[in-house]
């Protein structure tokens, strides 16, 4: 499974490029680079003017394999923009993960002998796993996220909503399980009821939460701007 923290980076790669950037008509290596996908825009209430060459920066002194990208980058594409490289640095960052976490289970599961399913389960370890040098730079991200990110104020207001309309969303589907949509509902009548509202919510996005909450239980209170 793809850990949780690289959805917040990851933006539909099919999401039109914004006016302005269109940089085909450079010639390389001059050429912005090609973006796979657009990445959440790097923003917290003390670094509002810090621009991206010092977010790459921080970054970097943190992540010590995305400074190698990142450096990488710089030489890889000199006329593009310092946004750009910043984005192209972290697309490739994701990229590393991602073949890190694809080699590291392939290796896991070739090392464990399981060839069924049901051998798979019963293994002492999780094979799905990176490789030992990725396993350090997500750690290394991870820290740095929940530092700078996760654990930051201004996100503080909306982590607790966002908990406190699970748990009341969990609560009513649990008390009005014929509430469920199907095949949840059905589910619910043969399985514990704790465990299909779980799988339930769990595959909600942000949006679908508020969108359920609203049509099950009324508005979703507004926060006030930080």
């Amino acid at each position: 499974m793809i850990p949780g923290w690289v959805k917040m980076f990851v933006v539909s790669s099919a999401l039109p490029r914004p006016r302005g950037h269109d940089h085909e008509h450079l010639p390389p290596p001059a050429r912005a680079p090609l973006r796979q996908g657009w990445l959440v825009q790097w923003w917290s209430p003390d670094r509002s003017g810090c621009g991206w060459p010092a977010a790459a920066e921080e970054v970097a002194a943190a992540v010590p394999q995305y400074r190698e990208l990142f450096e990488a980058v710089e030489t890889q594409f000199p006329g593009a923009s310092a946004r750009e490289r910043f984005h192209e640095g972290l697309r490739q960052l994701i990229d590393l993960l991602v073949s890190g976490l694809i080699e590291g289970t392939v290796a896991a599961a070739g090392e464990s002998g399981a060839t069924t399913a049901d051998e798979v389960r019963a293994c002492a370890g999780r094979l799905a796993s990176f490789t030992p040098e990725v396993a350090l730079t997500s750690r290394a991200l991870k820290t740095f996220l929940l530092e700078n990110v996760y654990a930051t104020p201004a996100l503080g207001a909306g982590r607790q909503q966002s908990q406190e309309l699970i748990s009341n969303l969990f609560q009513f589907f649990l008390e009005n399980p014929a509430r469920l949509p199907q095949p949840y509902a059905d589910q619910a009548l043969d399985e514990p009821a704790h465990r299909v509202v779980c799988d339930y919510i769990a595959g909600m996005t942000d949006a679908f939460l508020r969108r359920t909450y609203e049509l099950m239980l009324g508005p979703v209170p507004t926060l006030p701007l930080a």
